[in-house]
């Protein structure tokens, strides 16, 4: 991935502004999900989550935390999600005016666990964070952690049973945008 590596050259550059490097690194990791690169965007993730700025940009904290979540999922790595989950949990619930996006993604957490291998059950979790997240749009505040993932995005893709790559050109299509 020859752009991924052109990104990577504008880290040392961004070195002297811990926020924008923060954020840099984690709109790439973004990207790299949003096209189904996912072991891409879990190291860059994983490089984010050990960088010793990062709990003093407390959305980009909690964010980056549920993205590790996110590609967890995607990668099929059950193993580590007990350990993920639980970090995610201990860094979030302190935490005074968190986002309701991050609650309700817990929550999926549990429900899809309780829905074990049924496939039925797994859509409806899904389903059910979907009817949670909506609303969240028309709140202020709430409506700005959908501009740190396309959260919506990634369910409707789950739902739909295609890539978010493949959902994202179906919005876009749908909107007359392509």
């Amino acid at each position: 991935m020859q752009t991924a590596k052109t990104l990577r050259a504008y880290d040392d550059a961004f070195a002297h502004q811990p926020h924008v490097s923060i954020q840099h690194r984690f709109l790439r990791a973004s990207a790299h999900a949003h096209v189904g690169a996912f072991d891409e965007a879990l190291g860059e993730t994983a490089a984010l989550l050990q960088d010793p700025m990062l709990p003093h940009h407390a959305d980009y904290h909690g964010f980056a935390l549920i993205l590790n979540l996110i590609l967890h999922l995607e990668l099929g790595n059950d193993a580590h999600l007990p350990y993920a989950v639980e970090r995610t949990r201990r860094v979030l619930k302190p935490r005074k005016q968190g986002y309701a996006v991050e609650r309700h993604f817990l929550r999926f957490l549990g429900d899809r666990e309780r829905a074990g291998k049924d496939q039925v059950a797994q859509h409806e979790a899904f389903a059910a964070l979907r009817r949670r997240l909506e609303p969240l749009l028309e709140d202020p505040f709430e409506r700005n952690a959908f501009h740190y993932f396309d959260f919506l995005l990634w369910i409707d893709a789950h739902l739909a049973g295609i890539s978010m790559e493949d959902e994202a050109k179906k919005h876009r299509n749908s909107a007359g945008q392509l």
